[in-house]
């Protein structure tokens, strides 16, 4: 049997990895979320224990059409209410963002007579 010379270098992990005494440690990258900002709902109810959408739309001060629309994906999830969900939950933006499966690397905020989810519309 012929053994491995060992390397003043090698660690006794490194030593243990390469002769398969111990697997090697492994930090893999999360998986990339596709966009689905009813995974994002999901979690904030079930964050808040909240029963339905209606509860959630309720503690978010949305309607509840609006919670309906952003689950089926007919209106985006706009940045007052992006920014409700952070006040409520106390999650970061970030997070809220990453559940949701928004890559975007900036989050544009436009000043218009109404914001596009219908909540806290300016004029």
């Amino acid at each position: 049997m012929r053994h491995h010379q060992v390397k003043e270098t090698d660690s006794i992990t490194e030593q243990r990895v390469r002769h398969g005494l111990l697997k090697p440690a492994v930090s893999p990258e999360p998986p990339e979320l596709e966009y689905d900002p009813g995974r994002l709902l999901d979690v904030l109810r079930s964050t808040m224990k909240l029963k339905n959408d209606a509860a959630l739309a309720r503690t978010l001060g949305l309607s509840p059409p609006v919670i309906s629309k952003i689950r089926h994906q007919q209106i985006p999830v706009g940045p007052s209410t992006l920014l409700r969900m952070h006040e409520v939950t106390e999650l970061s933006i970030a997070h809220l963002r990453e559940l949701m499966g928004d890559k975007r690397k900036h989050f544009r905020i436009g000043v218009t007579p109404l914001d596009q989810d219908g909540a806290f519309g300016r004029q």
